[in-house]
């Protein structure tokens, strides 16, 4: 087992009736070594609150800082810089509060990143109320299942093939630290950050590891 360790990154905004179970998603890891920074990002539901208490007094890697209202983007930065210079971590990981991840998921990743920049990984789609629907995966949509590396060239090549109108990625990805320090890249405070992060980390990257397991 690895001795790495992983920062995992929480932006909530008013989403209590899915942040019991994304957190307890992440404190049952089977993978140990892992920090969670959670960022109410000025809430205004009263249940996240409480909800955020019952886990850091119950899980010493837990933490939390209240900001005021300043979107999904903001947050996650001020997590970047919370595990890039303060509680410092080998990767970081964005899980929002309204996710949640399988129990080896950090295992996994830990087991199959190598000495990639970030390893990027699958996930399913649930949503409340609506029946499943066969939507592809960013995995799929590149037609990667089989693939355990790529370079930033094929990333480019494939996606310029496709005609995507978005690439957005913040939750499926597992970063390492000194890459993220070294590329010096943030979200950016515009709708639609996901895209702008996920298109210069694939872009700059020498080796992405690819996990096509939906985690």
């Amino acid at each position: 087992m690895s001795d790495k360790s992983v920062g995992v990154i929480v932006p909530i905004y008013n989403t209590s009736q899915y942040l019991d179970k994304c957190l307890n998603s992440i404190s049952s890891q089977t993978y140990k070594n892992i920090k969670i920074f959670l960022i109410d990002d000025g809430s205004t539901d009263k249940n996240v609150d409480k909800i955020i208490r019952s886990y850091i007094a119950t899980d010493a890697r837990f933490t939390t800082t209240k900001i005021p209202n300043s979107g999904q983007g903001a947050a996650r930065n001020l997590g970047i810089e919370h595990f890039l210079n303060i509680d410092k971590t080998d990767y970081i990981l964005f899980v929002d509060s309204d996710d949640y991840i399988d129990e080896n998921c950090i295992e996994e990743l830990i087991a199959n990143i190598g000495d990639s920049d970030f390893i990027w990984f699958d996930f399913r789609y649930k949503f409340i109320n609506s029946k499943p629907h066969n939507h592809p995966t960013s995995i799929e949509n590149y037609n990667l299942q089989n693939k355990t590396i790529i370079s930033n060239k094929e990333w480019l090549e494939l996606s310029q093939n496709m005609n995507l109108h978005s690439f957005a990625s913040g939750c499926w990805v597992m970063i390492d630290v000194n890459y993220l320090k070294n590329i010096n890249l943030r979200f950016l405070d515009i709708h639609g950050e996901d895209n702008y992060f996920g298109i210069v980390l694939f872009a700059k990257a020498n080796k992405i590891s690819i996990l096509p397991k939906k985690l």
